[in-house]
């Protein structure tokens, strides 16, 4: 998962998803991905995060371990009024 350190395109997080959430499928010309919107959002936060200080590379691991939960249903990730992830 290092590829939150660099430049992400919104092509890079599509291929992210693709490999990694078990729910995305495609079936004729019709992509099924319930989760897209969360990890996408999830993933443009914690760049923000980082490019504002606001965490720390170190402290990526516990987000991308918990997207990782997210898309395997082991965890539930939400935003609260505030903007802020709440992982639970």
């Amino acid at each position: 998962m290092g590829f939150i350190m660099k430049t992400l395109t919104r092509q890079d997080i599509l291929a992210y998803i693709r490999t990694n959430d078990p729910s995305y499928e495609i079936d004729g010309n019709t992509i099924h991905a319930p989760k897209a919107f969360m990890i996408n959002s999830v993933i443009l936060w914690c760049m923000k995060m980082l490019k504002t200080n606001k965490i720390q590379s170190n402290e990526m691991d516990f987000y991308l371990q918990s997207l990782s939960a997210f898309m395997r249903d082991e965890a539930n990730l939400s935003w609260d009024d505030q903007d802020n992830l709440v992982i639970s």
